[in-house]
């Protein structure tokens, strides 16, 4: 009779297991509520913005600089109307085995910060340092928008800030009057607007599912990027303190 009963209850565990299995399995390919509105979305836009940069002299440096940034006035018009949108990562980028044609993608987007940021630093060289800031300011915004999406969204968004956040530090003591308290404000309120890491950990969690064929897999997935997840908290953190310091 122990026998029996021994049978029923691994049979009845057996059986739950391969349930849940076959729930894993089924909603592996549920799309997230994230992906709603793809015509919103500042993503593409930021793309087909970076596609019209028609000078790839991004030195702020460069003796060319003012006609740099002239060569690249569309892009930069184009940059500025994405940022108006909402920026969500495309659905793609939580497919492991399509994300490296993404990553590019992104990457590319720092292409657009230093263009920027040469527009910026030409106008410091004619000693307009309110333009100045609201480029730096741009990049900021630029680096905050692009961080909703999987890990790797959020870390080249915060090295792209930083390079607006540097450069606004330095030309801080040159802001007064009317444009500093201008550009205190905007850079408060993206202070209180910045993605929480709350939800960028929710759209990691979302990607490891979409790369995990079983709960066994997605547990050893999970631990194997813990240390990562935690390394890139500290620079969300870090990059959300200095934002409130320069604010």
């Amino acid at each position: 009779m122990r026998r029996k009963t021994q049978i029923i209850i691994t049979a009845l565990i057996l059986g739950i297991a391969a349930f849940g299995f076959l729930i894993w399995s089924a909603n592996r390919g549920i799309t997230s509520p994230m992906f709603r509105h793809p015509e919103a979305n500042a993503y593409e836009a930021l793309l087909f913005a970076q596609k019209q940069l028609s000078d790839s002299r991004l030195d702020p440096t460069s003796p060319d600089l003012a006609q740099s940034v002239t060569n690249n006035a569309e892009a930069l018009r184009l940059t500025r109307a994405a940022l108006e949108k909402p920026f969500e990562a495309p659905e793609v980028a939580y497919d492991a085995k399509r994300i490296d044609g993404v990553i590019g993608g992104i990457g590319g987007f720092k292409s657009l910060a230093l263009a920027i940021k040469c527009e910026g630093v030409l106008a410091e060289t004619e000693g307009d340092y309110a333009s100045a800031a609201r480029s730096y300011v741009d990049i900021i915004r630029l680096g905050e928008s692009i961080q909703a999406g999987p890990l790797i969204f959020m870390l080249v968004g915060v090295s792209i800030e930083r390079i607006g956040v540097e450069a606004l530090t330095e030309i801080e003591p040159n802001l007064t009057g009317e444009t500093r308290s201008q550009i205190a404000a905007t850079l408060r309120q993206l202070y209180e607007t910045r993605l929480p890491f709350e939800e960028i950990e929710l759209r990691e969690r979302y990607f490891r599912r979409r790369a995990s064929p079983t709960p066994i897999h997605y547990l050893i997935f999970s631990r194997h990027v813990r240390a990562s997840m935690e390394k890139a908290k500290q620079k969300h953190t870090l990059a959300w303190q200095s934002l409130d310091a320069l604010a």
